[in-house]
């Protein structure tokens, strides 16, 4: 299968696909990379970063945090 959509966080490259959600820290670089012909179209949600004060469980529920990993072609 043919990557056609990366992500370049600072120097590494993420490939991406249909459904990818990606949280990218405000002083990380990015550029966005499309390989293809079709059209890419993404959304970009942007918020202050460290804005949230607190937390509640009533919209959603609570999870452990994990170690994400990611596999980063260069």
């Amino acid at each position: 299968m043919k990557v056609e959509e990366q992500l370049l966080l600072n120097d590494n490259y993420i490939d991406i696909s249909q459904g990818t959600v990606i949280r990218v820290g405000t002083t990380t670089e990015i550029a966005i990379r499309n390989n293809s012909d079709s059209a890419f179209i993404f959304i970009v949600m942007q918020a202050k970063e460290n804005s949230l004060e607190g937390n509640t469980l009533s919209d959603g529920y609570g999870i452990e945090k994990r170690k994400l990993e990611l596999n980063i072609n260069k």
